[in-house]
């Protein structure tokens, strides 16, 4: 049987936190170091602590995209890690943080590679195999913008709809492979609704959004 979508969220999830308790460890062992190499010592972790999640993610999102469809020729590949100094960059805008501030940004540098590693896969080769799409997943408590993009179905191409993921976002992304259709949560409706709302009452992306965010109580 092909893994929910609950369960995947939970998996994603539990290794975002396996990760994050590295780098919770890396932080306590270096407390006592000068500025300058606390701050080496942290930033040039991350990748070495990150990229084994983001790899057993992106290797989960390849094998979740077979068992949807099982009996389709296409096989997927998991993507690429994400690019070493990319993330350095990120940890070195999490340090510009001040105290246990940074040790927050970290922790959403880390999360934001592994989810974005499934994400990046499911994207991929839903672009390289042929009729296939995928859906915009979300929980029932996210925030305004992406229940808006949950609300537009399986359309999505990475060539033509890049997923935007803020900051401690753990939306998910569906393959819809040929042939298939998404099973749409009973939750979607209320998104629906409020999109229908907003857009009475609002013309454009940024004010229908911002009218969703008053309609759904969310950020």
């Amino acid at each position: 049987m092909p893994t929910s979508l609950l369960e995947r969220k939970e998996i994603l999830g539990h290794l975002d936190r396996l990760a994050i308790n590295e780098i919770v460890n890396v932080w306590n062992t270096a407390q006592g170091l000068p500025s300058a190499e606390f701050r080496s010592v942290m930033v040039n972790s991350i990748p070495v602590v990150t990229d084994p999640y983001t790899s057993a993610a992106s290797n989960l999102g390849a094998a979740w995209y077979d068992e949807s469809a099982p009996n389709l020729p296409y096989r997927a590949t998991p993507s690429p890690l994400p690019a070493t100094e990319r993330l350095l960059s990120s940890a070195d805008w999490a340090m510009g943080a001040r105290g246990t501030d940074a040790l927050a940004r970290l922790a959403e540098v880390a999360q934001k590679a592994i989810w974005g590693g499934n994400r990046q896969t499911i994207f991929d080769n839903a672009k390289s195999e042929r009729g296939a799409r995928y859906e915009r997943v979300a929980g029932d408590k996210c925030c305004a913008f992406c229940a808006m993009l949950c609300t537009r179905g399986a359309v999505y191409l990475e060539s033509t709809a890049g997923f935007r993921a803020h900051g401690n976002c753990r939306c998910g992304a569906q393959e819809v492979r040929p042939g298939k259709s998404f099973d749409r949560p009973a939750h979607y409706e209320r998104f629906d609704e409020a999109y229908a709302q907003a857009s009475r009452n609002a013309t454009g992306t940024d004010a229908i959004l911002a009218e969703m965010r008053i309609i759904l109580g969310s950020s």
